[in-house]
């Protein structure tokens, strides 16, 4: 009985992580390999590559004497001699800039895959970097900002620095990815949790986009009082919140989730 139980646990298993490759939840383990260098030898996905002029940059980049690479797809025109891979996105040379990314097509999603090769308008190359660890897609040089090599103006790029996540400040403004936050206090703002933010004035929600609120909204709450509960609930010394909204007739000091 119990030999059956196990062999019936076994099949269900491989059902269920069948079904999850099948619809793209699991990645092929191949396909996430990239680009590895072991004894001398260079192999992408696990296929070893017989040029011996190639080196591996990360396990996105890679060039060698003829051509620079991102994943399998070359990148046109690069700098060969002084290209460097800045993480698994981002990579330069002593002309440009470079944000890569693949691009899956909606009927196709799970069995179409292009790349997204973009060379950075207007970057400065010499002074472009990564801010944080750059997972955010966050990098600047020393006329303004980047999100995904696409870039926008901030007030001060010489202080930017990432906050967490999403966030950046400079010593005048915090900003919601792209987007000033206003009147946002640069000394005190900081992440609560995953959707919560504050300063000493206010309580932000972010994470929600609508046509007014480009994905942070200001929570109408008194701040020294104000806790989280249970998602999506918040309250103040007064007030209920449900996300970020009040609750009319809420009474706060009896209020719990259930």
């Amino acid at each position: 009985m119990k030999e059956n139980i196990t062999i019936i646990f076994k099949i269900v298993k491989w059902v269920f992580k069948s079904v999850f490759v099948i619809l793209g939840i699991l990645p092929f383990s191949r396909c996430s390999s990239g680009y590895k260098e072991k004894d001398g030898v260079v192999t992408f996905n696990g296929r070893e590559i017989k040029d011996k002029s190639f080196s591996v940059l990360n396990e996105e980049f890679a060039k060698s004497d003829s051509a620079v690479y991102y994943k399998r797809y070359s990148i046109a025109n690069a700098d060969i001699k002084t290209f460097v891979a800045l993480d698994a996105h981002y990579a330069k040379d002593k002309n440009t800039a470079y944000y890569c990314d693949v691009v899956r097509e909606g009927q196709n999603y799970y069995t179409t895959i292009h790349s997204e090769i973009v060379k950075i308008k207007g970057v400065h190359s010499e002074s472009f970097k990564l801010l944080g660890n750059g997972y955010e897609g966050f990098a600047k040089d020393n006329k303004q900002a980047y999100l995904k090599g696409i870039g926008f103006q901030v007030k001060d790029v010489a202080t930017l620095e990432i906050v967490d996540g999403q966030f950046l400040k400079d010593k005048y403004q915090v900003y919601f990815q792209q987007r000033p936050i206003e009147n946002a206090d640069v000394d005190s703002f900081r992440i609560l949790n995953a959707t919560y933010a504050k300063d000493t004035a206010r309580v932000y929600y972010f994470g929600y986009h609508d046509e007014t609120n480009n994905g942070i909204h200001e929570i109408p709450c008194k701040t020294n009082s104000f806790r989280l509960l249970e998602y999506p609930y918040s309250k103040d010394e007064t007030s209920v919140f449900y996300i970020f909204t009040k609750i009319k007739d809420a009474d706060a000091k009896s209020f719990s989730v259930i």
